[in-house]
Parts: C-alpha cells; sequence; structure tokens
C-alpha cells in the first residue's frame, strides 16, 4: 500500500504560522489573514475563515526567516484548491508563482 507523502512531488515542511493573503484582483485590494499549515518548493497550504476562488492570484506576506529560492517563492501563488474543513473553516493549496506570473 502506498503512503500519502510517498505520492506528494515535494516534501512538506509544516509551520502553523499566520499570514497574510493579498488578494489584488479585485478593484480594492483585499488583506486576508489566515494560518500557514505547511509549505514546500511547490507551494504552501494555508488555512481561511472563507473561501478564495479558484485560480485567484494572490500575494503572501508573512514573517517567515527563509532565504535563497524559496523565499522569491513565498511572495505569490494561485489558489489551486478550497476545501471547505468541518470547522467552517477553509483549506487552500496555493501553487507559486514567480513575480511575472509564470509557474515555479
Amino acid at each position: 500500500m502506498t503512503q500519502q507523502s510517498e505520492k506528494r512531488a515535494y516534501f512538506r515542511n509544516y509551520l502553523n504560522q499566520p499570514l497574510q493573503l493579498l488578494i489584488a484582483e479585485q478593484e480594492d485590494e483585499e488583506v486576508v489573514n489566515g494560518t500557514c499549515i505547511d509549505v514546500s518548493d511547490g507551494g504552501i497550504a494555508v488555512e481561511l475563515s472563507h473561501p478564495i476562488a479558484l485560480g485567484t492570484h494572490v500575494k503572501i506576506q508573512n514573517n517567515y526567516e527563509v532565504h535563497g529560492e524559496l523565499a522569491v517563492c513565498l511572495q505569490h501563488g494561485t489558489v489551486i484548491r478550497c476545501q471547505q474543513q468541518a470547522d467552517d473553516r477553509y483549506l487552500l493549496a496555493l501553487h507559486f508563482q514567480t513575480t511575472n506570473g509564470e509557474s515555479i
């Protein structure tokens, strides 16, 4: 039987730290507070109090001490999954993007 972790493309680092998402696709930029559940080389899992539409581009703001390529990746992402949890919170998966919108 294959373990879930064996299916993942990237190793996940569990953080459970606060962060902010800036949603700039709206006329007024919206700031959403959430919790970073984990981060990998390809993306980040975030828990929020309300959903964000799939395909939404966000800017990620955090205070993590991360250096090198991952620090650059932690700046922009696209929502690729949004699942409602049992406690009326939402678990989002964000895929990292470069500053010009290209996939990492």
